[in-house]
């Protein structure tokens, strides 16, 4: 009986799948390669944007940093001055706030802007220093203490303007705040101002928690004497005359021997 001839699956099977895997798979690339390409062009685009804009920042942040330099230089420097001489120039302020608002304009700065509000003060252009110090509570509220600061000048600015309904409604913001600074500031001018309204027991109040809570304030000594002559003098305790005997009318008897 003849024997059954088996047929072998030789290499050439093998080789065959292998080749006809990779021409699909060459295939699917050549579909894909316009995809492909638009990704790599989109990622491209996407790297040399956030270059541009970190270079732009960068440069924008150091032109900002050296408009700073120079105003926070010429600015202390003629503060310096008026403490010697007692005048300022608004020629040269203004310069300085020329920069100091460019500076503002490239790189949103609270320190810029309270610096821009300091001279709008010097300038007495109180309207626009006010208007400056609300953009810092409103642009920077996140940062206590700029804003505490803020504050802080705000007050004193309605005070030179003689608006005591709104520096006493800033200086109990300014309490109120959750952070530590101006504390004892706050209680020394909510105290004075209790005082100049005749309601001394209010203001005796602020000015001992001065003394409770914050003994190392350099208003301590202030609000002692505050305190000192708030206080009723204290009343002496009424003193008792000693009874003074009467001598007796009859003389004594002899005494025998």
């Amino acid at each position: 009986m003849p024997k059954v001839i088996k047929k072998r699956i030789g290499k050439k099977t093998e080789n065959e799948g292998v080749i006809n895997s990779f021409e699909k798979l060459k295939d699917d690339i050549n579909q894909n390669r316009k995809n492909v390409i638009k990704v790599v062009i989109a990622v491209l685009a996407v790297v040399i944007i956030a270059a541009g804009v970190f270079g732009y920042r960068f440069y924008t942040s150091n032109k900002a940093d050296v408009l700073n330099r120079q105003a926070y230089k010429l600015y202390n420097n003629l503060n310096q001055i008026d403490k010697n001489t007692k005048t300022l120039s608004k020629t040269d302020l203004t310069v300085i706030l020329n920069k100091l608002k460019e500076s503002y304009k490239l790189l949103k700065s609270p320190v810029t802007l309270l610096y821009i509000a300091n001279c709008y003060y010097d300038l007495s252009d109180m309207k626009e220093c006010e208007k400056t110090l609300i953009e810092v509570n409103n642009r920077f509220s996140g940062d206590k203490g700029i804003i505490s600061l803020s504050y802080l000048k705000l007050y004193f600015l309605y005070r030179e303007i003689k608006d005591d309904v709104k520096a006493e409604e800033i200086i109990n913001t300014l309490y109120a705040l959750d952070t530590p600074y101006y504390k004892d500031v706050c209680l020394f001018q909510m105290g004075m101002m209790l005082k100049a309204k005749g309601k001394s027991k209010e203001a005796l109040t602020k000015f001992e928690e001065i003394v409770k809570r914050y003994a190392e304030s350099p208003y301590n000594g202030q609000a002692i004497a505050e305190i000192n002559a708030l206080k009723p003098p204290v009343e002496k305790p009424a003193v008792e005359m000693p009874l003074i005997e009467k001598p007796a009318d009859d003389k004594p008897a002899d005494v025998k021997k």
